[in-house]
């Protein structure tokens, strides 16, 4: 059962300030013609691709606790939030 990782302690550190850059890495992964899958743990105030790479499978969007914004509104990849311990 993966949630129970997205959900264990160190990634209970996690947290974010807004303003990371994402293009650079995705430019990367274009050139490189990378065909997997990301995962992206963000605050979700990042700059991002208008639209997901042709070649890449899928793209995760994973969250920080207490975040809810989409880095894509909504455009492209799946997005899930970790989950706050109780």
């Amino acid at each position: 059962d993966w949630s129970s990782d997205v959900c264990s302690s160190d990634l209970d550190k996690l947290s974010g300030g807004g303003g990371s850059d994402f293009n650079p890495a995705f430019d990367r992964l274009d050139q490189e013609n990378y065909e997997g899958c990301c995962i992206c743990f963000t605050d979700g105030h990042i700059a991002v691709p208008a639209q997901q790479l042709t070649h890449i499978k899928g793209t995760l969007w994973v969250l920080s606790k207490g975040c809810d914004v989409d880095p894509t509104k909504g455009r492209w990849g799946e997005v899930i939030k970790l989950c706050d311990r109780k």
